[in-house]
């Protein structure tokens, strides 16, 4: 048998696109694989549209990945590798007492004392907005 009678299997062509979305069964988006801005990202979508997960490169070429929590209030993580080294935060939404005894949200970050007072004369001059 000559090799002409043998069937060639062609790979398809390359599917050269700047987005692509992938739907589960029920056609919510899951999986987003993105370089429009010229940064390639890679996202893992929850059914709501929300993000989970996260990989992308920034415009020098290094990694980040961030971990987010279904839970809107529950805690969150990122890896980075950033120009003078590598960043592992997390966080972690926690109620706590603000000076005046009004509660409030810190969201991971180390609130100063100024900060602090600013909340509470914002509270006491309009205590609706906390």
């Amino acid at each position: 048998m000559s090799n002409d009678a043998m069937p060639t299997h062609l790979a398809p062509p390359p599917v050269v696109t700047q987005e692509i979305t992938i739907v589960d069964r029920d056609g919510h988006p899951r999986l987003l694989l993105c370089a429009k801005s010229g940064i390639p990202k890679i996202e893992m979508l929850q059914s709501n549209g929300r993000s989970s997960f996260e990989v992308a490169l920034d415009p020098a070429g290094r990694p980040a990945m961030k971990l987010s929590n279904p839970d809107a209030g529950g805690p969150t993580a990122t890896l980075e590798v950033v120009e003078t080294g590598t960043h592992v935060k997390f966080v972690r939404q926690t109620r706590t007492k603000i000076p005046c005894g009004i509660d409030g949200v810190s969201g991971g970050r180390n609130e100063s004392p100024g900060e602090f007072t600013q909340q509470c004369a914002a509270h006491h001059a309009h205590p609706t907005l906390l």
